[in-house]
């Protein structure tokens, strides 16, 4: 899916926590169209 006219309404700019493997932050933000891909292109 790709998003289009995207704005961010808060973030967190910087975390850290040790203990975890993966950082996980909410983010809340709105967005004006969105596209459905069809499917990826390789890299």
């Amino acid at each position: 899916m790709l998003l289009k006219d995207v704005n961010i309404d808060e973030m967190v700019i910087g975390k850290l926590d040790v203990d975890q493997f993966a950082l996980e932050e909410d983010m809340t933000f709105t967005f004006g169209d969105a596209d459905l891909l069809d499917a990826f292109d390789e890299l």
